[in-house]
């Protein structure tokens, strides 16, 4: 599966083999990494311009022109360009996972701000209630001492009430709401 570099010649068990091998690389396999360099020493019986415009190859080369330089700069054109690809896929698959993460996070503030809004609203209204008691308290018949209580009753009440009230306006904040 991680070839880079596929060297095939045109004319192998049949006159097409070789194009055969590049369609059933490209299109069966679904494999467009792999470089495929097709080589030929009959050049007439697969033209290099049909062969580049009818079958997904790399390069394209004539037996009777190659030398060995040529075949090193083609191989090394092809691993360079093999190494290429394998990158932009790579940085492909990190940007996607990155925005995962980033998908990942935000789902979770708002989870984390719903929560807050829901916790907050669930403790405001019965210390809202015990805030209320306190001063319908402080109004009756109460000696010092029971005055004093239900003034720290309720200021305490009220003082949770702040901390609870911000914590919403917190949460609102995060989710862009304020």
């Amino acid at each position: 599966e991680n070839v880079a570099v596929a060297l095939v010649d045109v004319v192998m068990e049949t006159d097409n083999a070789g194009l055969e091998l590049v369609n059933y690389i490209r299109y069966t396999s679904n494999n467009n990494e792999i470089r495929l360099l097709i080589r030929t020493g009959q050049p007439g019986a697969a033209p290099e311009e049909s062969v580049f415009q009818d079958y997904d190859i790399n390069d394209y080369l004539s037996k009777t022109e190659l030398t060995a330089h040529k075949l090193r700069m083609a191989l090394l054109n092809a691993l360079r360009s093999y190494r290429d690809i394998r990158r932009a896929g790579d940085l492909q698959k990190q940007i996607m996972l990155a925005e995962q993460e980033t998908q990942a996070a935000a789902a979770a503030s708002e989870a984390k701000s719903q929560f807050l809004a829901h916790m907050s609203h669930e403790v405001r209204t019965p210390l809202n209630g015990i805030i209320g008691i306190a001063e319908i308290l402080a109004q009756s018949n109460l000696d010092e001492v029971q005055d004093q209580y239900i003034k720290t009753i309720r200021n305490s009440g009220e003082a949770l009430l702040s901390i609870i009230n911000d914590i919403l306006d917190f949460s609102k904040i995060e989710a862009g709401k304020l």
